[in-house]
């Protein structure tokens, strides 16, 4: 029961932060993280330095998501 409240919590803090940003959806928290957008606009949130998101298209997933993945990799290097 607490895992499904937490799981509810996050998809909708997600969906608060994201929200207002081009193409991203958090309808879930699976397919809505499929093309890499949702998590490059919580990215861009909180560091909006590391991704132009105006640049970013729906259509380039594989491109999103390494975008993602470096720059998630980027701060938590910068972290330790």
């Amino acid at each position: 029961m607490g895992e499904k409240r937490g799981m509810r919590a996050l998809e909708l803090w997600c969906r608060r932060v994201t929200d207002g940003y081009r193409n991203v959806r958090v309808n879930d928290m699976s397919s809505s993280w499929k093309d890499g957008l949702a998590f490059c606009a919580l990215i861009h949130h909180f560091r909006p330095e590391l991704i132009d998101f105006e640049s970013l298209s729906k259509e380039n997933m594989l491109y999103n998501n390494a975008l993602r993945i470096d720059c998630s990799t980027e701060v938590l290097f910068q972290q330790l």
